[in-house]
């Protein structure tokens, strides 16, 4: 599988804004998920959070080598565990939003939860015409 980052800005170019850099992409597979913030395409190398096989501790922000996760897929499609195949997928359904608002991070980083006010506010922002959220997938693994 091919990712698709066209709309992923360029490596350094959130610099500075912490819990605020936008998350443009989210990958996960059965036990992993990485959310990216930013992207070299002529590099192949991101940045962003990732959490590997469910360990929330070792859970950190860092730089990312695409063709490792495209072969790391290769390998996987080969095979399948318990009938489950573990290839890295891309949610199409990823709206972009800021790292602060993704549950993990905040738990791993012990970044505050948004106030009420602040969810209502952005419950205004994904909404349509007629009030229904604009069909937002935040992919949560069951572990």
């Amino acid at each position: 599988m091919r990712f698709k980052f066209d709309e992923v800005p360029p490596l350094y170019s959130q610099d500075g804004k912490r819990h605020d850099a936008i998350v443009y992409a989210h990958l996960f597979n059965a036990a992993s998920d990485w959310w990216i913030t930013e992207y070299d395409p002529e590099e192949k190398v991101a940045f962003g959070f990732v959490c590997l096989n469910g360990w929330e501790e070792c859970a950190e922000l860092g730089y990312i080598s695409i063709p490792e996760i495209e072969e790391l897929n290769q390998s996987l499609s080969m095979r399948r565990f318990g009938g489950i195949a573990l290839t890295v997928e891309q949610d199409l359904h990823w709206t972009p939003k800021p790292l602060k608002d993704i549950e993990l991070y905040r738990r791993v980083l012990g970044v505050p939860n948004p106030s009420p006010a602040e969810v209502a506010s952005q419950a205004r922002d994904v909404a349509g015409k007629d009030g229904k959220a604009n069909g937002e997938n935040d992919r949560h693994i069951i572990r």
